[in-house]
């Protein structure tokens, strides 16, 4: 009981500390990098009539019709709350706040896995990217609160199976109806999530009668928290449905990058996303949104994270009855995300996956410390490491908005 007090305490400490960290990349110039994207402009048209009407309902549909208007409600409270009123100020600040939040889950998941020694630096890492630090600071804030709320989600599902408590599915229920609502990528989760909490519930030995508890509560809530969004898709299914249909692969124009066959449209998709998502290549998907959120001229990710990852992925896939949840999530993120949408790589879409990457990268790291013996010289190496690549990205990330393309 001491050591588990100890242990919980550490890990706090752990968790702190990666958050004070993370604020110096988000902080760093907010207003002036990056300069002002088109998404951005289209969230302050919408918050600027909200604000001008007095009138919020956040079962309207976004401006794309792709969600609702739910992603709006942290930066118009923060706007409420300022007294300069600046909109592009509050989307950003929203942004870093999810970003942020998002660090917690994403820490205990990987302790999950690993131990708070590689928790801490997988999650420093992943703070530091160059790739999350673009969402965490751009006024995008709906890719961004669906990774966040992604990650809590599975995270209770975790504390769900282990607490037995009904309250725990109920709350994963209401999360998934607020993924249901927002960002459509989002689905990767909501998809996982049950089958991981029964995986789980069956795991650990739990009754036939706690089993069906906690799928009903679960069901139930999400189906109740969802039904009016869902009454509001079926009654406007072409406008709900006009930005997936304009990013399916299944409607491109052609030729597509110099293709006229579907065939061979459905190989090089398949071909650019592996690439791109598996092996981490710097590719250029060929369209105009792709440079606001990759920088094409590198890797998603820098070298240290990718060796790591490739390991992980390989332990990941020889141990899949452990780690099946996160190949689930990441293949769908590359099958929905990419292979069946227009231009991958396509940043925006594939940010649902950056936290599996680095929980790869955290497992194939501590496959290699288990290896040795558990060497405390190998861990304070990769610590240190940690330390240095988050400092690199960080200045890549500020190199990066000298030429950026938005």
């Amino acid at each position: 009981m001491k050591n588990a007090k100890k242990d919980k305490i550490r890990s706090f400490i752990y968790v702190s500390a990666v958050i004070l960290l993370s604020l110096i990349p988000r902080l760093w110039s907010l207003k002036d990098y990056p300069p002002i994207i088109v998404d951005e402009a289209a969230n302050i048209r919408v918050m600027d009539e909200v604000i001008k009407t007095g009138r919020f309902n956040p079962l309207d549909f976004h401006w794309d019709f792709s969600q609702s208007r739910l992603v709006y409600s942290l930066p118009l409270f923060i706007s409420f709350l300022s007294s300069n009123n600046d909109l592009l100020l509050s989307l950003r600040l929203s942004s870093l706040i999810f970003s942020l939040l998002s660090l917690i889950p994403f820490f205990y998941l990987i302790k999950s896995l690993t131990n708070k020694d590689f928790a801490f630096l997988a999650t420093l890492l992943f703070s530091y990217s160059y790739y999350f630090l673009q969402f965490s600071r751009v006024g995008w804030i709906d890719t961004i609160m669906g990774v966040t709320v992604g990650l809590y989600l599975i995270w209770l599902v975790q504390i769900s199976s282990q607490k037995k408590s009904i309250i725990w599915p109920i709350i994963c229920g209401f999360l998934s109806a607020i993924i249901f609502t927002s960002y459509r990528g989002g689905v990767i989760f909501i998809i996982t999530a049950p089958f991981y909490l029964l995986y789980l519930l069956r795991k650990r030995g739990g009754s036939h009668r706690l089993f069906l508890k906690f799928a009903i509560a679960f069901f139930i809530t999400f189906i109740l928290a969802g039904l009016p969004w869902a009454i509001k898709i079926h009654n406007s299914p072409e406008k709900y449905n006009l930005r997936m249909n304009v990013v399916s692969v299944n409607n491109v124009e052609t030729p597509y990058h110099d293709l006229i066959n579907k065939t061979d449209i459905y190989k090089y998709q398949v071909i650019t996303s592996i690439r791109s998502w598996i092996f981490l290549e710097a590719i250029d998907g060929g369209r105009e949104e792709n440079p606001r959120y990759l920088p094409l001229k590198n890797p998603p990710v820098n070298l240290f994270v990718r060796t790591g990852f490739y390991i992980g992925l390989i332990v990941a896939i020889l141990n899949i009855k452990k780690f099946w949840p996160w190949l689930c999530v990441f293949s769908l993120g590359i099958v929905l995300g990419q292979i069946l949408t227009v231009n991958p790589p396509n940043g925006a879409r594939g940010l649902i996956i950056l936290p599996v990457i680095y929980l790869f990268f955290a497992i194939g790291l501590y496959k290699l410390y288990l290896k040795t013996g558990k060497s405390r010289l190998l861990l304070y190496m990769f610590i240190l490491l940690s330390f240095i690549y988050s400092f690199l990205d960080f200045s890549y990330y500020q190199y990066w908005m000298t030429w950026i393309k938005v």
